[in-house]
């Protein structure tokens, strides 16, 4: 037998014909799924902003079943009523204007930085590529695995965005035309990436929206992640990768 390498359990070892090598599988350190928490944290979001007093302001004036109310209700009133006032019409202007105040950069349904912040301790380190920097940077607070992959960070706000934005009655087209898309993906930092990415996450939100309706009463973070789960990888090529330890396992 000519030398050859071979593995088995065990260290390095060395015969008298051959090399003995083991293949070292590293245990992943990462016992809790840290996207779990961040999940939790994103529903908590859309069920409290879906009923919150902006979202009943912008509601008020993007909604057509909103409006139907109003002309309902005027058209079944009093004659000396109808005669004296008019429905509120639908309002885009005013509905776009309420609605961009909250999700652009900073703003109480950006949930980036807090997200950073908030979930550091369930991040896992990995590195990635940086769109700001042009080059692979290690991120320390910007991924958390569920199951088998690590997330971006900015996926959690674009599901809100998506549900929060049909729950307040804008039509999916108004929400993923260019100019408000561009709100939304300008805004998620300068390490954003390819804009399929926000778009699938949106979708996601536009899905569960479907699902469990106006104030997502039903919606768990199970929910949310068997959605990212079940995906494709030509769906979230940005921001979903095969978890870093599973990574590693690979490259031995």
């Amino acid at each position: 037998m000519g030398n050859e390498l071979k593995t088995t359990k065990g260290k390095f070892v060395k015969g008298d014909n051959f090399l003995v090598k083991q293949k070292i599988t590293t245990p992943c350190e990462h016992k809790i799924d840290g996207a779990v928490k961040v999940a939790e944290y994103i529903v908590r979001e859309i069920k409290k902003n879906t009923r919150s007093k902006i979202a009943e302001n912008i509601r008020y004036y993007a909604s057509e079943e909103e409006y139907t109310k109003r002309f309902n209700e005027w058209k079944n009133s009093s004659l000396i009523v109808r005669l004296l006032t008019q429905p509120d019409p639908r309002n885009l202007i005013i509905a776009k204007t309420l609605w961009t105040e909250r999700v652009f950069k900073g703003r109480p349904w950006d949930h980036k930085e807090y997200i950073i912040e908030t979930f550091k301790g369930y991040a896992v380190v990995r590195s990635a590529y940086s769109h700001k920097l042009k080059q692979n940077r290690t991120f320390k607070k910007h991924w958390h695995k569920y199951k088998n992959y690590d997330y971006r960070y900015d996926i959690w706000s674009n599901i809100h965005y998506g549900y929060v934005g049909l729950s307040v009655g804008f039509q999916k087209e108004t929400l993923l035309n260019g100019a408000n898309l561009a709100q939304i993906i300008d805004s998620s930092g300068g390490d954003a990436g390819d804009p399929i990415d926000d778009v699938t996450a949106i979708n996601i939100g536009f899905s569960l929206y479907k699902k469990f309706g106006k104030f997502a009463d039903k919606l768990t973070a199970n929910d949310v992640l068997d959605e990212l789960n079940k995906l494709p990888d030509n769906k979230l090529p940005d921001a979903r990768k095969r978890h870093t330890c599973l990574e590693s396992k690979n490259k031995l």
